[in-house]
């Protein structure tokens, strides 16, 4: 019996070591992207400075910092394959989805937010949705 907890265990941590390393190769590719599209470069003092445009900084804070959670439900889904970690992710995934749509429509009023009140908004999204799941008792999450 021991040996069955070790071993969940062990796949537990193994599983939110993989969503994190699949996490950072998001960053990297996300801003290999943004590094393209979005950026200028200026000289000073002969150092290269690269600035990233400010018009879409608070959309590109959520797609930094509002996804590490569903990565790590994804790496913790392939080493355990329990259905409540998609089921989480699934109302995480509307979650970001709708977070990501008011940064737009905020974004179209030239409103700016600040990065703190940005990913604090967007996780306390998270937060009440799991919460309000949870208290429905729907049956998605225990």
């Amino acid at each position: 019996m021991s040996t069955i907890k070790y071993r969940n265990g062990i796949l537990n941590i193994i599983g939110i070591i993989l969503g994190l390393v699949i996490y950072v190769l998001w960053l990297i590719n996300i801003n290999i992207i943004l590094y393209y599209l979005y950026s200028f470069k200026y000289v000073v003092n002969n150092i290269d400075i690269i600035k990233i445009l400010p018009k879409y900084l608070s959309i590109i804070q959520w797609l930094h910092a509002g996804l590490l959670i569903h990565f790590i439900l994804l790496g913790h889904y392939i080493m355990t394959k329990k259905k409540q970690d998609i089921c989480i992710a699934r109302i995480l995934f509307f979650c970001f989805v709708f977070w990501l749509a008011v940064l737009f429509i905020l974004n179209l009023n030239n409103i700016k937010i600040d990065f703190q009140i940005n990913i604090l908004a967007g996780y306390l999204i998270y937060i009440f949705s799991l919460f309000y799941i949870r208290n429905k008792n729907l049956g998605m999450i225990s």
